[in-house]
């Protein structure tokens, strides 16, 4: 809900849950899609990618970081990724 009314308030509550919980994959998530709404798509790879390597992997984080590939124009990344999921 506080993304989509306050997209930048939503990346700054997710950037604290990350700084409070490093290896939190759903905050890693929320993060990384919510820097991929907002075009900012080297630091969603970087958020993405952090949360696909939590254990126990975040899976929704892999997909959302092999669109974020995909959207950056990397498709040898993306069907890494994808591979790897």
């Amino acid at each position: 809900a506080l993304l989509g009314r306050d997209p930048d308030a939503a990346i700054r509550a997710f950037r604290e849950a990350v700084r409070l919980y490093p290896e939190f994959p759903g905050a890693l998530n929320n993060l990384g899609s919510a820097l991929f709404d907002r075009g900012q798509l080297a630091d969603a790879i970087d958020a993405l990618e952090a949360g696909a390597r939590c254990r126990p992997p975040h899976s929704l984080a892999f997909a959302n970081l092999a669109a974020a590939y995909e959207r950056w124009g990397d498709a040898a990344a993306a069907a890494r990724v994808y591979a790897e999921w």
